[in-house]
């Protein structure tokens, strides 16, 4: 037997508002169909178990970065921008 279970759904503007992401970023998700989405009254409404599953709970750290974005400890470890350098002595002048 199959259960009929409705998902919490809400407007883009209100995931954005709620801290998921961007009103934009979850837009251009949509269009490329990386967040699924339906239309209700006229407007698009995204269920809340997809934001959460592709953003993580809103205002959190991500689920999973973006390999593209992402740098890894020793990518700055071996960054020369990252290293300390020496401290110059200005001598009171």
């Amino acid at each position: 037997m199959i259960q009929n279970i409705l998902m919490a759904q809400i407007t883009i503007t209100a995931a954005a508002r709620q801290g998921f992401k961007s009103r934009s970023q979850i837009n251009k998700d949509v269009r490329s169909g990386r967040l699924p989405s339906t239309l209700e009254r006229g407007r698009k409404v995204v269920d809340v178990a997809d934001l959460v599953r592709l953003y993580g709970e809103p205002g959190a750290d991500p689920v999973a970065p973006d390999p593209e974005q992402a740098a890894t400890e020793q990518d700055l470890g071996n960054c020369p921008e990252t290293e300390k350098a020496p401290a110059i002595a200005t001598g009171g002048r």
